[in-house]
């Protein structure tokens, strides 16, 4: 009944489109279940700042370059202190990471901001998917695939209301502009205002 299910030890999550496409892969970040606009990002670095961007609200943002996570994550390329996007899908993320900067690993760092995703996902299949079908509504879920109801996963998607006539500018975006200090005299005891824009003196 339902295209692409392939089960195996290894899965404990599902990527499931409105289309009725399912797709098994294992789980990354926070557990749970999430719906968004898929959509995808070709570039092969700046995984970071593409999570952080304010401009992937309310989306599940899928990476199409084949290894992500190798630089691990620093405080200092964060496009917004808050993360927006609804979730993340990648082909494979390693555990390791080495980056003179790094200051920890994508997998804490999703865990820390509550970002479901997943991985071991065929992301070039998806990619030639969204390319012929156009913006899709997708959803992920993380928890035991026993006994789990798609048809029901697939209803709640579905019907989730989307990105258009959404005004997701008004819910990113800071209240009121503030200035930013030069990063020399930056100092990294200060936290971060709440919000995603920032205006260099």
């Amino acid at each position: 009944m339902f295209k692409n299910i392939k089960i195996n030890n290894d899965h404990n999550a599902i990527l499931v489109l409105e289309t009725g496409d399912v797709f098994f892969g294992q789980s990354i970040g926070k557990k749970g279940f999430t719906i968004g606009e898929l959509c995808f990002n070709t570039a092969m670095t700046g995984y970071q700042e593409a999570i952080s961007d304010p401009s992937y609200a309310s989306q599940i943002l899928m990476f199409t370059f084949p290894h992500i996570g190798i630089t691990g994550i620093n405080m200092e390329d964060i496009e917004c202190e808050k993360i927006h996007l609804n979730g993340v899908i990648f082909k494979y993320v390693t555990k390791d990471s080495s980056n003179w900067r790094s200051t920890g690993t994508l997998n804490k760092w999703l865990l820390s901001n509550k970002v479901i995703g997943i991985t071991n996902i065929n992301t070039r299949t998806l990619t030639i998917k969204l390319r012929k079908k156009g913006a899709l509504k997708a959803g992920i879920f993380s928890s035991s695939l026993k006994n789990i109801n798609i048809p029901y996963i697939i209803s709640k998607i579905r019907k989730w209301n989307g990105i258009i006539n959404n005004d997701i500018a008004s819910k990113v975006t800071c209240s009121k502009p503030y200035f930013f200090p030069r990063i020399k005299e930056y100092s990294k005891k200060k936290k971060f205002e709440n919000s995603c824009y920032r205006l260099w003196l």
